[in-house]
């Protein structure tokens, strides 16, 4: 396995990337020596960063992803650097109390619009599996579509903000059973599920966007993609990225941020903390494939500052991903990426450093005369 040196690593062009971003407001002294790495990250924390960490959060990321209790700190974070994007997750599907995700409390939903909550063939509530004390509402009446929207768009504002992520974007929900559907008054099909969703994040969208907001949803799972939900979004994230898949699961993957970013909606890829070195370059080149120029963001399972990062691609992307045989490539105006998905090795020429033998679920990268390897 081998990675390029950090002495190495630095010699790319940073300085290049390092004022992207910034506004008229005087950086903080504190993060004068941080630059954003050559590769677009998204910072998503478990845990809300101190406010002398959140001055230099936009040196580093290009959008930041965090609940509505981060309050105001996006204002903050986007002060020296006003080209940050700054998501604030919320839940659409569901009401529930004291969560920091619904747009409305659930008790406060039973007294004043309980018309809105769904039910069950047998009058039962219906909530998500994990979270027995939450309940599903109805996300195809405009009414409500509506009335979320301007609530959230209140607390963008109020927060400094510049999104919505919506986390329940989802085509797979487990719910504690099929609600009855308001427009037939049957159980709700599959169809009529995800029809509904598109409408609603479509509205949505339409009333954020009046104020300057965009949308961002989690739409998985990857083995579903649906064109009218996604043309409902600015941009689309899965919440698990490639650092772990291979073989089908990596293809099924990679086939649905294809589509999304063919339907020119942004890609963000999130891999959680955890991974091997190997898995973590598997998983950079893996985004590599499917970033495309405008709104992408890599959530990497490490900070900024690790030297995997700081390598140079250029901008936008020469080719779109293609495939040789059992590897995917793509070129990039300062660099070549490949990735081998399969359990057999595969030569493929890449860049400068010539033919190139992967091993069995491997990438390589290659960028400024460097090479890249994870096996």
């Amino acid at each position: 396995m081998r990675f390029l040196t950090t002495a190495a690593i630095l010699v790319a062009v940073l300085l290049a990337v390092s004022c992207e971003g910034r506004s008229a407001a005087t950086v903080p002294p504190a993060c004068s020596g941080l630059h954003r790495p050559g590769v677009p990250l998204a910072f998503a924390p478990p845990r809300r960063p101190t406010a002398a960490r959140a001055r230099c959060i936009g040196a580093q990321y290009t959008a930041v992803i965090g609940p509505q209790s981060w309050g105001t700190l996006p204002r903050l974070i986007r002060k020296p650097y006003s080209g940050v994007a700054a998501w604030q997750e919320r839940s659409l599907l569901y009401a529930c109390d004291h969560c920091g995700l619904a747009g409305f409390g659930l008790t406060w939903v039973r007294a004043h619009h309980p018309g809105w909550i769904l039910h069950s063939p047998q009058g039962a509530e219906v909530h998500p599996a994990e979270h027995a004390d939450w309940a599903l509402l109805n996300f195809s009446n405009p009414k409500y579509q509506y009335a979320w929207a301007l609530h959230v768009r209140k607390s963008l504002a109020a927060g400094g903000w510049t999104g919505v992520d919506v986390i329940d974007a989802d085509n797979d929900p487990a719910w504690s059973d099929t609600p009855i559907d308001p427009a037939t008054g049957e159980p709700m099909t599959e169809a009529h599920r995800s029809h509904y969703l598109a409408q609603a994040l479509t509205l949505v969208r339409a009333a954020l966007k009046i104020q300057g907001y965009s949308l961002l949803a989690d739409n998985g799972p990857p083995a579903i993609v649906s064109f009218d939900q996604v043309n409902s979004t600015d941009a689309v994230i899965l919440r698990d990225g490639f650092g772990r898949l291979y073989g089908d699961a990596w293809e099924t993957e990679l086939s649905f941020y294809r589509h999304v970013g063919g339907w020119e909606s942004g890609t963000y890829v999130a891999d959680r903390p955890g991974l091997s070195r190997a898995q973590m370059l598997f998983g950079l080149a893996s985004f590599l494939l499917v970033a495309i120029p405008r709104d992408s963001a890599y959530v990497a399972p490490t900070g900024a500052g690790s030297p995997l990062y700081a390598i140079d691609t250029g901008t936008a992307p020469t080719t779109p991903p293609v495939k040789h045989g059992d590897v995917w490539t793509r070129t990039y105006p300062n660099a070549a990426v490949a990735v081998n998905p399969s359990d057999f090795p595969a030569t493929v020429a890449l860049g400068s450093a010539g033919h190139v033998t992967l091993g069995p679920r491997s990438a390589a990268i290659e960028a400024g005369g460097h090479l890249l390897t994870s096996g």
